[in-house]
């Protein structure tokens, strides 16, 4: 896509089309502001998901991808190719991504989102792999439950986002990440969408994501990640479905177990405290290479 615009780190783009896939009309039409965030290199697009609607994507590219793209004199890869492998993240509870930018300080200007570990850690990723797309919800669901997620209309927002990441990254070979509730989205999409990607993350799995519409039958790799000590979706509860794919443990004596009260906060095992670094390059390892560890126990690593 190219940019019509230049203005202050702003472009203005704008790329429409449908296609059709498997009975599914899929539309990437990025509305009339894109804006990059000059420090970060990341840009920001609205897309038009379905008619009239849209939903907003932030493009992060590898910065080891960039910095030889500015030795080169070309673009950076987010616009252009150059990313073998592009991770769109899907968020967990209501779906909400908290977009900004810091207003002081010595990173006054720079992009600032809020979220789950994986859109914290989406720059470490990119860096690894190659880009990440983090996905907010879309203009019609401010809130997206779970009879949501495993609907078409939901499948259809995020084949336009996969339009849009294989428009931007050619050639790259295109993952979902859902952590929580968004792995409820990832499952889903995952199994409708699977011919158009490389692979799924499931990360501190919804217990229904297994059991979304055409799951039971996914041909793509599946890796499942998730804490012995999650108060919040227990481990005993996907373990033997998770056991069908590659599944990695992850534990830490420091953290309690799990008890009557429900934890469901990123400052705990459900967002793996404590072992954040270790769980997001198990993840990055298996995009690269198709192999990660089985177990991930924080404490004796240190």
């Amino acid at each position: 896509m190219r940019g019509a615009r230049t203005s202050r780190g702003t472009s203005s783009t704008r790329a429409e089309g449908a296609r059709q896939h498997g009975g599914l009309i899929v539309w990437a039409t990025v509305a009339a502001w894109a804006w990059t965030n000059a420090a970060a290199e990341e840009t920001v697009l609205k897309i038009e998901s379905r008619p009239g609607l849209s939903e907003v994507m932030v493009l992060t590219p590898g910065r080891v991808a960039n910095e030889l793209a500015n030795e080169m004199g070309s673009e950076s890869v987010t616009g252009q190719g150059g990313a073998k492998n592009a991770v769109i993240v899907l968020e967990g509870g209501s779906g909400q991504i908290r977009i900004g930018n810091t207003s002081d300080g010595p990173d006054a200007g720079k992009l600032k989102i809020g979220g789950s570990l994986p859109v914290m850690a989406r720059q470490e990723l990119a860096d690894k792999v190659g880009a990440v797309a983090i996905l907010t919800q879309p203009s019609d669901r401010p809130v997206m439950d779970q009879q949501w997620r495993d609907s078409s209309e939901h499948v259809a927002d995020i084949a336009a986002a996969v339009t849009v990441v294989q428009q931007r990254f050619p050639g790259a070979k295109v993952w979902l990440l859902g952590l929580s509730n968004g792995s409820w989205s990832a499952a889903h999409a995952g199994a409708a969408l699977q011919d158009r990607l490389a692979g799924v993350i499931l990360m501190s799995v919804a217990q229904g994501a297994f059991a979304t519409r055409g799951f039971a039958g996914i041909r793509i790799p599946v890796l499942v990640v998730q804490h012995r000590r999650d108060a919040c979706l227990p481990y005993r509860n996907i373990e033997a479905q998770a056991q069908w794919h590659k599944l990695i443990t992850v534990d830490d004596a420091r953290l309690p177990r799990p008890g009557t009260r429900r934890e469901c906060s990123g400052n705990a095992a459900h967002g793996f405290r404590g072992s954040e670094a270790a769980v997001m390059a198990a993840v990055a390892q298996w995009i690269n290479t198709g192999t990660a560890p089985d177990y991930i126990n924080q404490e004796k690593a240190q």
